[in-house]
């Protein structure tokens, strides 16, 4: 039997949903945005060693999908569902309870995808639950990436002018499906590639597309560098690994790069310019919508967008003497407040 138990989170509808039965353990948070347009949400499935650290990941993910949506200007309601997973978990059971929770709490109201990477749970989760979107994880990848390239471009625009990356030192941290690709993309554009990762196995892959050189995941914080982009874990900006950075920019691509303001502030001090994940890593998640509303040849159009909201957030940054990251956000007040009072 599923149970609800509500969580408190500012402009969200958040839940505590569990059903003990079929190993099933979530927690759903959804914007309470009054733009009338029903949520797109990712599901995401990880391991949680409690409760309460799945409830602040899933705020973290939410808060930070919330701002890239309505950064990017998307329609859908932002948000986030995490299923806490492990090795002894029954994947089937557990889909099972998740498609009958959508089905009674949102039937037709909601679209859900995920960018699991288990090819067989993935497709039994796309034949058992109707508000699934099947995602070509591939395109996925290739559109994030060249969303976050272009953003880099940006950077370059605004540090020095010209967009190109030619010769240019380029840290790539994380190399999963997102990451790989965007090295490839640097690669392809001449800059002098480094690349970390805790999984060897996908150093070794990319060896096949790229040329680069390799260092740790410590060490990516303090080679000099054009620019370290960040396709990893959550929360790598923390305190510490920005004391004392070594990078001339950093860009953020997957979500939740930024583990607290002091982090972003540690930056700001140093001149390191700093372009939040809800900026530069929107290309994905604009290939969904696209593929969602069957306007996949203006993806392109849209991937472009990037570059100019990225070189407008930069300049408003220097000209206001803030953070990007604080910009943006205000940025974002300033325009709920004009849809509010129109």
């Amino acid at each position: 039997m599923i149970t609800i138990d509500p969580v408190e989170f500012d402009n969200f509808t958040m839940s505590q949903v569990s059903d003990n039965e079929n190993d099933f353990q979530s927690v759903v948070a959804i914007s309470n945005s009054s733009n009338g347009a029903i949520p797109l949400i990712e599901i995401k499935f990880q391991k949680f060693n409690s409760i309460n650290q799945q409830i602040d990941a899933t705020k973290k993910y939410a808060y930070s999908n919330d701002i890239k949506y309505r950064y990017a200007g998307v329609k859908y309601k932002a948000g986030s569902i995490t299923v806490n997973i492990d090795d002894d978990t029954n994947m089937i059971t557990m889909s099972s309870a998740l498609c009958n929770y959508l089905n009674n709490q949102f039937k037709d109201q909601i679209h859900v995808y995920t960018l699991y990477n288990n090819e067989d749970f993935y497709y039994h989760l796309l034949n058992s639950c109707d508000q699934m979107i099947e995602v070509d994880h591939q395109q996925y990848a290739k559109s994030q990436a060249k969303g976050a390239f272009y953003s880099a471009r940006a950077i370059q625009q605004y540090m020095y002018s010209n967009k190109s990356y030619q010769h240019k030192h380029v840290v790539v941290q994380g190399l999963g499906s997102v990451g790989s690709e965007t090295a490839k993309l640097f690669d392809k554009n001449n800059a002098n590639l480094t690349v970390c990762d805790q999984n060897k196995e996908n150093i070794n892959q990319l060896y096949a597309d790229a040329y680069f050189g390799t260092c740790t995941m410590d060490q990516s914080y303090s080679i000099m560098c054009d620019v370290l982009v960040l396709c990893g874990d959550t929360d790598s900006l923390d305190k510490n690994s920005t004391l004392n950075m070594n990078c001339l920019a950093v860009l953020g691509v997957e979500d939740g790069q930024l583990a607290s303001n002091k982090a972003g502030y540690n930056m700001h001090t140093q001149k390191i310019p700093y372009v939040p994940d809800y900026v530069a890593g929107v290309g994905g998640l604009l290939m969904i919508i696209k593929q969602l509303e069957n306007q996949n040849k203006s993806l392109e159009k849209d991937l472009d967008k990037i570059f100019t909201r990225t070189l407008s957030l930069l300049n408003h940054s220097n000209k206001l003497r803030k953070p990007p990251f604080i910009v943006a956000e205000q940025q974002l007040q300033e325009k709920q407040k004009i849809k509010q009072s129109a």
